[in-house]
């Protein structure tokens, strides 16, 4: 009959047909191991009087439950799934000697039991000693196979070590430029206003680095572990190589290479384009696929030289790059006209003398006070 919120008969009829596996999977089974209350017990309890056959299988899922336990892990149901397709494999390997060599003694009150009870429980004794005869026949009997498999593997539990993940991050910030030197020999110029990350030491099977903004990367040669830069939706592998990488948020991503070989892997693996020198692939924003070209060197080099390089490029883009180069902020005191494009070339200038060149080119007036400049353009 019905004990507690337990339906023991419908709940029976369902777990009667458990393996192992199950009952280690079960959530009210793995709390009647590890936190029983009053409920919990006089269920189990009524459910191995129903069905004692169902014994020897509760015996070996409670062992491999608390072995678990004992590796100060939380484990959780689909970590545990894991862990189960482990021991079966083991145990299938293990031979009926094996399973003779080592027996298991539970403390237990019902069989299963726990040695620690709620104050006051009192079990019909009947019922007890009927129990507890069952239980010693079928511990006679029983394989021992999952109690051989950990405490014969392993004597003392594995000791597991969380896995702290650690980062080494770089930046260039506003108006500055930074030469960073990894630890592999490999050499990165951030461009003002970029940053690098990776894992420190490069942990892993490959020399991976997190981009935003650009970079010019000279990379050591070490053919077991390929140097990968991630920057706007593209994976830039190469072995050992010089080449550029300009990846600012929203304005067009381009790799370009200079010397080696690089593949580059557009998102989720939509295209894989190798280059050799002096070829580039592009990636627009809301572009679907890179795209091939070439490339000049001057231009995508300039920065690298305290130039200002700008051939055709949008207002916003030229914004966007002065205020990187000299570390100020801008704004537009209205709209520019509709297509404008702005070229020019600018060696180690002062932000005022590039102002004053740019402001005969498209046409605008500007003011400047102190990290602040407006931009005013004319009709």
């Amino acid at each position: 009959m019905p004990r507690g919120n337990f339906p023991v008969n419908s709940f029976s009829m369902e777990k009667n047909k458990y393996a192992i596996e199950d009952f280690v999977l079960d959530q009210q089974f793995r709390k009647w191991v590890f936190d029983p209350d009053l409920e919990t017990m006089d269920y189990w309890e009524s459910f191995m009087e129903a069905n004692p056959a169902k014994i020897d299988d509760m015996s070996k899922a409670r062992q491999v439950l608390l072995h678990m336990a004992k590796m100060k892990h939380e484990v959780g149901t689909a970590e545990l799934v894991v862990k189960w397709e482990k021991i079966k494999e083991r145990a299938s390997k293990i031979t009926p000697e094996d399973r003779a060599a080592k027996s298991v003694v539970l403390r237990t009150r019902t069989g299963l039991n726990h040695s620690t009870e709620p104050r006051g429980y009192h079990p019909p004794e009947k019922r007890r000693k009927r129990l507890l005869k069952i239980f010693a026949i079928s511990t006679l009997l029983l394989s021992v196979g999952f109690a051989v498999l950990w405490w014969a593997q392993y004597p003392e539990p594995p000791q597991l070590t969380e896995t702290v993940i650690e980062w080494t991050e770089f930046e260039a910030t506003k108006g500055k430029k930074t030469v960073v030197s990894l630890h592999d020999g490999s050499k990165v110029t951030l461009n003002s206003g970029s940053n690098i990350r990776y894992l420190k030491n490069f942990d892993g099977q490959r020399r991976e680095v997190f981009l935003v903004g650009e970079a010019l990367f000279e990379v050591a040669p070490d053919a077991s572990k390929p140097f990968v830069v991630n920057a706007a939706g593209m994976e830039t592998k190469a072995l050992g190589t010089i080449f550029n990488v300009k990846a600012f948020e929203g304005r067009t991503a381009q790799v370009s290479l200079l010397e080696g070989s690089v593949e580059v892997t557009g998102e989720a693996g939509t295209d894989s384009i190798v280059l050799h020198p002096g070829e580039a692939v592009r990636n627009r924003p809301g572009q679907i696929g890179l795209r091939k070209g070439k490339f000049e060197t001057e231009e995508v080099m300039a920065w690298t030289n305290k130039t200002l390089y700008f051939k055709n490029t949008p207002v916003p883009d030229v914004v966007e790059e002065l205020e990187n180069w000299y570390g100020v902020d801008i704004v537009l005191a209205n709209n520019p006209p509709t297509n404008l494009k702005i070229t020019g070339k600018y060696y180690d200038q002062t932000l005022r003398n590039v102002l004053e060149g740019l402001s005969y080119a498209a046409n605008f007036e500007y003011e400047m006070k102190e990290d602040n400049v407006s931009l005013k353009f004319n009709p």
